[in-house]
């Protein structure tokens, strides 16, 4: 955030009380910052107070989430600049490089991702010429959230550890922005713990600046994090903080998306009830039309709806967040609700068109994938042509390079054997790699202390009639996840084929072995299988 209030402004307040009065204003309360602007800049106005005023008004703007005026002042900052030559209104460097940033934000908002990536690189050039350490920080903390966007992660990543790194050579506390995003990636890796660590940093340093609005989204992410460790009132208590201060800052757009996460872990706790009403709140403050959040809504609605066994109910709001993920030109998103969408058809008996549904899925993603692939490819030839990457990042990150390097090397090594060990249905592992620790297993002298476990699930072709291959294909996922809550963490489970499932237990003999299997049958056939559709039952033996 700005490295001061008036950095740079000497002798310009007294000409232009009501930009500067915009200026203070922006980030605490920014629809009252808006006015004000508004108010300056249609009066007379020095240079550095049109400057200052436009800024401002860029800055709030976005902060009420109107990205196209958010861009058009930071448009009229950059051509008032340029008119200066350097002169004037050139001194205003934080004013210009928060310009900047706003344009960054708000291109990337408006999916203009090369437009971005263009005010970033002049973000970054204006933060290192007027000496502002935190405002290239955010710079390369926005451009990582460009470069993620369109899967570009390794790139993503060297963005936010050169953001790291200017603010350790500058002698300063890591940026909010920064922390937030390293506790999202954290987050992806399920490393939860230190998730909530980077968020609970991230949203005490927002608070210190003053930029509530920032402190809310990180507020948000902890209860998200919470409630992905099943830590519901946690998680509830969390979500509605931030409920509190996007209310405070008249953001209806995050209000709406944090009542929807709300009725998620309400949802999670068995409360559907409550979960229910919150949904039914989101979707009335998500304006159609406006709210980009609102399909993400929708979509979440689906899910739960599906949960409920609603299905004629879900799957008209599937079709809905699938066409307004269209419009905003979200192929991918759309694309992901053609699963679920699968599962409310085969729940309604319409297996004919779920098996179709979920075939159109397999060729929409693949065709996802390469679009992705062609953006990325686009992207990166754009930062060649900008020269953001040599300018601004590598000669930052050159002495992590090496070990970043070796690190990643390592990293995707374990993920190209846990990929080829793996089952990709139930996320169990396959048969090769459980023959591979049997053999192991035998060989070694305590190898009588070694016991085998094939389960099988009872009449399962079935299932696949009656109910379609989608619903036979979720009934192994979640056969599966109950698996791992019946066998120890040391135990080795695995899909053996088809509908056989194996478990090795080292150490364990075969009466604890029978024990575990016998649990194990109890919590299949004890589990709730109406979600994937109605009358089903499912047992092991």
């Amino acid at each position: 955030m700005p490295e001061a209030t008036n950095r740079d402004f000497s002798g310009g307040a007294p000409e232009a009380p009501a930009a500067f009065e915009a200026w203070r204003l922006r980030l605490n309360a920014p629809r009252a910052a808006a006015a004000k602007a508004e108010e300056a800049l249609a009066g007379e106005l020095p240079p550095v107070g049109r400057v200052v005023a436009l800024a401002a008004l860029a800055t709030s703007r976005l902060a009420l989430d109107e990205p196209a005026a958010a861009l058009e002042a930071a448009g009229a900052v950059r051509a008032l600049c340029a008119q200066s030559a350097g002169t004037g209104p050139g001194r205003v460097g934080e004013a210009e490089t928060e310009a900047c940033l706003a344009g960054l934000r708000a291109a990337f908002l408006l999916g203009d991702a090369a437009a971005a990536l263009d005010w970033g690189g002049e973000a970054l050039a204006l933060a290192q010429r007027h000496g502002l350490p935190r405002l290239a920080a955010r710079a390369h903390n926005d451009l990582a959230a460009v470069y993620g966007s369109r899967g570009l992660l390794d790139v993503a990543v060297k963005y936010l550890d050169a953001g790291i790194a200017l603010l350790e050579a500058a002698g300063e506390a890591v940026a909010p922005p920064l922390l937030n995003n390293l506790g999202n990636v954290y987050l992806d890796l399920g490393r939860h713990d230190e998730a909530l660590g980077c968020f609970a940093r991230s949203r005490k340093s927002f608070l210190l600046e003053g930029d509530r609005f920032g402190a809310a989204i990180a507020r948000s992410n902890e209860g998200r994090c919470l409630a992905r460790l099943a830590r519901h009132d946690e998680a509830t208590a969390a979500l509605r903080e931030a409920l509190a201060w996007f209310t405070t800052l008249d953001n209806e757009r995050y209000r709406a998306a944090t009542l929807a996460k709300l009725a998620e872990v309400r949802s999670g706790a068995g409360d559907a009830e409550g979960a229910e009403a919150l949904f039914s709140e989101a979707l009335a403050g998500a304006a159609e039309g406006r709210d980009s959040f609102e399909p993400d809504i929708r979509a979440s609605h689906g899910e739960f709806l599906i949960g409920a066994a609603r299905f004629a109910e879900a799957l008209a709001e599937l079709e809905s967040a699938a066409a307004a993920y269209r419009v905003a030109g979200n192929a991918v998103a759309a694309t992901g609700t053609m699963r679920s969408a699968a599962a409310a058809l085969a729940g309604l008996g319409r297996h004919a068109e779920a098996y179709g549904r979920l075939e159109a899925y397999v060729a929409e993603r693949a065709r996802d994938e390469a679009e992705r692939s062609s953006q990325a490819l686009a992207l990166l030839v754009t930062q060649l042509e900008l020269g953001l990457g040599e300018t601004h990042e590598v000669n930052v990150v050159a002495r992590r390079a090496v070990v970043e390097a070796n690190r990643r090397l390592r990293e995707q090594a374990a993920r190209l054997e846990a990929l080829s060990s793996t089952d990709d249905l139930t996320g169990l592992r396959n048969r090769r790699y459980l023959r591979e620790r049997l053999e192991e297993a035998v060989a070694r002298e305590d190898s009588d202390d070694v016991a085998v476990v094939l389960l099988d699930v009872d009449h399962f072709k079935a299932v696949n009639d009656a109910y379609s291959h989608v619903v036979g294909d979720e009934v192994l996922a979640q056969v599966a996840a109950l698996l791992r809550g019946a066998f120890r963490s040391t135990d080795v489970l695995a899909r053996w084929g088809g509908e056989e499932f194996m478990v090795l237990a080292p150490g364990s003999g075969k009466a604890a072995a029978a024990a575990a299997a016998d649990g194990a049958r109890r919590l299949v056939a004890g589990h709730d299988w109406a979600a994937c559709a109605p009358g089903l039952r499912v047992t092991l033996s």
